[in-house]
C-alpha cells in the first residue's frame, strides 16, 4: 500500500477534467513575495509571467510516494518491478527498459533506478562537511556532472521520432506541474503552437508522480507528448512551513518504506550526514567548472551561462532549457550534436514557488521577447 497522501494524489489525477488549460491563471509583469527564497531581503521577485497552479495539486504533491508497482498499474503495464524499474540496468539506445505508447502520450524509460550513476549522484548529493555543505567543490560538481552526462547521453541521442514542435531538455522532473504551467504560458503567450505537433520532453530523472501529472495534462488538452526519462524515482519531500508557505517541498527523495528495495548503499547515505535525497539541488550541482576540467569534461568548454535573447526564429524547431540546470543541459546537447545552429535553443528561468500574494505557481523570467505573441 502507498501512503494515504499518495492515494489522495492519484485520486486527484484521475478525476475528470483536471489539469485543463483553463485551470491555469497567467499573470503578466508580476512581483511576487517568496518567503522561502534566500537570502533574506531578496524575497520580492519580479517576473514576466506567474502561472498560478491548482491549489488542490499543490496540497496533494508534497510528501507523497508512489511505488513502482502502483505506477505500472496506473499505466496498465505488466512488468517486473525488481528486474526492470528497480534494476541496475544501464541501457543502450536499442533496448530501453520501458517503452509505452497510448493516445496523446509516449513514455520511454532508459535505465534502472539502482544504476551506478544514479547512486553516484545520490551519494554526492548527501555528503556534508563544514567546508562543503553544498556543491562549492568543483571536483565534487565535476563528478556529479559526469554521472549525469552518462545518464542523459542516450536520452538526448534517442531519435526514433524526429518530428516535434517543441523540445524541453531538463535535469529532473519532480512534480510535473511546473512544465504543465510553462506549457500553458507558451500556448497562451508565445508564437509556438503546441497543439499541432509532438512535444518532446527529455529528463535525467522523473518521479512517478511527475510522469502521471504530465500524462493527465496531455490527455486533458489533447497534446501529443513524448517523455524520455533516464530513470524513475518515487518520492517527494514534504518540506517545511515558512510564513504560511512551503520551503524545500517536492524535492526528489527515496521513500523510507522502499529502502529495502534498493542496494544497501542507499541506507548508508543517512550516516554521511545527509538525507535520502535522490539528486539533491541539481541546479547547484550543474554550475560551470573551471577550465582545468575541460579536457575530461569537454561539455564545459563552450558554456554560455546567460539567458538566450534575440535568437528566436519561428521557422525553426525549438528547444527550451530552464535555468539554472538548463545551462548544463544545453552544454551536453551542444557537445553531443557538435553545436548545431539551425534550431532555436532558448534558456530562461522558470521557478516553482509558493508566494504569499499569488499562491502556488511558476515564476517565469528572462524569456526572449521575440518569442512572445
Amino acid at each position: 500500500m502507498i501512503p494515504n497522501k499518495g492515494n489522495k494524489l492519484l485520486k486527484l489525477i484521475n478525476s475528470p477534467k483536471f489539469l485543463q488549460f483553463s485551470d491555469f491563471i497567467i499573470h503578466k509583469d508580476v512581483m511576487v513575495h517568496d518567503p522561502g527564497f534566500t537570502p533574506p531581503g531578496k524575497q520580492e521577485r519580479k517576473g514576466q509571467f506567474f502561472v498560478s497552479l491548482k491549489e488542490s495539486l499543490a496540497d496533494s504533491l508534497p510528501g507523497t510516494s508512489i511505488k513502482p508497482e502502483v505506477f505500472l498499474s496506473e499505466l496498465q503495464m505488466n512488468k517486473s518491478v525488481k528486474e526492470i524499474l528497480l534494476s541496475e540496468t544501464l541501457t543502450v539506445l536499442a533496448k530501453l527498459i520501458i517503452k509505452h505508447k497510448e493516445k496523446h502520450f509516449t513514455l520511454n524509460i532508459f535505465h534502472g533506478s539502482a544504476n551506478i550513476h544514479a547512486l553516484g549522484m545520490s551519494q554526492l548529493a548527501v555528503i556534508k562537511s563544514q567546508k562543503d555543505a553544498s556543491f562549492s567543490s568543483e571536483s565534487k560538481r565535476a563528478d556529479y556532472q559526469s554521472h549525469l552526462f552518462e545518464i542523459l547521453k542516450p536520452v538526448i541521442q534517442y531519435e526514433k521520432n524526429k518530428e516535434f514542435s517543441l523540445r524541453i531538455i531538463e535535469d529532473c522532473l519532480a512534480s510535473g506541474d511546473t512544465i504543465s504551467g510553462i506549457l500553458a504560458m507558451i500556448k497562451s503567450k508565445t508564437k509556438i503552437n503546441i497543439s499541432i505537433s509532438k512535444i518532446r520532453i527529455d529528463v535525467a530523472v522523473a518521479t512517478a508522480q511527475g510522469i502521471l501529472v504530465l500524462r493527465k495534462f496531455a490527455w486533458e488538452n489533447k497534446l501529443d507528448f513524448e517523455l524520455n526519462v533516464g530513470y524513475l524515482a518515487y518520492g517527494l519531500s514534504k518540506g517545511i512551513k515558512v510564513d504560511g508557505v512551503r520551503k524545500h517541498a517536492n524535492y526528489i527523495v527515496y521513500p523510507v518504506e522502499m529502502l529495502d528495495q534498493f542496494p544497501k548503499k542507499v541506507k548508508s547515505f543517512r550516516s554521511l550526514g545527509g538525507d535520502y535525497s535522490v539528486v539533491g539541488d541539481m541546479g547547484d550541482a550543474s554550475r560551470k567548472l573551471g577550465s582545468r576540467f575541460d579536457n575530461k569534461h569537454p561539455w564545459n568548454k563552450n558554456r554560455d551561462d546567460r539567458p538566450s535573447h534575440g535568437k528566436f526564429d519561428p521557422s525553426l524547431e525549438t528547444i527550451f532549457y530552464f535555468a539554472n540546470g538548463g545551462y548544463l543541459m544545453k552544454a551536453y546537447y551542444d557537445h553531443l550534436n557538435n553545436s548545431p545552429v539551425n534550431l532555436n535553443q532558448l534558456v530562461f528561468s522558470a521557478k516553482r514557488i509558493w508566494s504569499t500574494n499569488l499562491g502556488y505557481g511558476v515564476l517565469i523570467y528572462d524569456l526572449d521577447k521575440k518569442l512572445l505573441a
